[in-house]
């Protein structure tokens, strides 16, 4: 299979003039297949279980007892993983999925305003997410993300709370999806300092094609 992704993006992460925002191992993509299609993700319901890291409405009983697990060992020693699983109960006409992400950023060496070294010290991120999906009628489904986000650079903490929430519609005949998401709605619960920085608010619309003659799936996000 052929995957092509499109993207269009304004994010103030890494933007001259942007605003920080705490966690950015929210903006790691959680596996290898949505960092290919560029994190043009929100409409993909193929039962990828890593879909609800991009939109907590692309589970659906097609992703039920399904897991996943990455790895990426990344340049710097940075090293960052992605653990996911899905459950359908259909009792409850829900599908339910947990996952795990971490980052590793390696060992830094620290300094003084001088200049003048203080000894290395490690950091990481790690967010642990569960979700919620149900289907409103025979092509739309709408699903809710919770995350706790843990922080911690040298003997520094931070903790956060989040929510993401979504909707997709499907077209079976057309083979067409489109998504929409709302990511990291929350607040931090403790920072680094006095003045927390802001979670990394995002809206996602995007939409999804499989042709029917060709083993392309074609896949465009926007971001806001």
């Amino acid at each position: 299979m052929v995957v092509l992704g499109g993207l269009m993006a304004t994010s103030a992460f890494g933007q001259p003039g942007g605003a920080l925002s705490s966690f950015p191992l929210l903006r790691f993509d959680a596996s290898a297949r949505t960092a290919g299609l560029g994190g043009a993700f929100t409409a993909v319901a193929d039962g990828d279980v890593n879909g609800f890291f991009a939109n907590p409405a692309l589970p659906s009983p097609a992703t039920s007892r399904t897991s996943s697990l990455s790895y990426l060992n990344h340049l710097a020693d940075i090293n960052a993983g992605t653990l996911a699983y899905s459950h359908t109960a259909p009792g409850l006409g829900t599908t339910f999925s947990g996952g795990v992400r971490f980052v590793h950023w390696g060992t830094i060496q620290g300094r003084n305003r001088r200049g003048e070294r203080t000894g290395a010290f490690s950091a990481g991120d790690v967010a642990l997410t569960l979700g919620a999906a149900r289907a409103l009628g025979s092509r739309v489904r709408y699903g809710t993300n919770v995350h706790l986000l843990y922080a911690q650079i040298e003997d520094a903490q931070a903790t956060a709370l989040a929510t993401d929430l979504g909707v997709r519609y499907r077209v079976p005949a057309q083979q067409l999806t489109l998504g929409a998401s709302l990511r990291h709605l929350g607040t931090s619960l403790s920072g680094f300092g006095p003045k927390s920085a802001a979670l990394p608010l995002d809206l996602q619309v995007g939409l999804s094609k499989r042709l029917a003659h060709l083993p392309l799936l074609l896949s465009l996000t926007a971001y806001d």
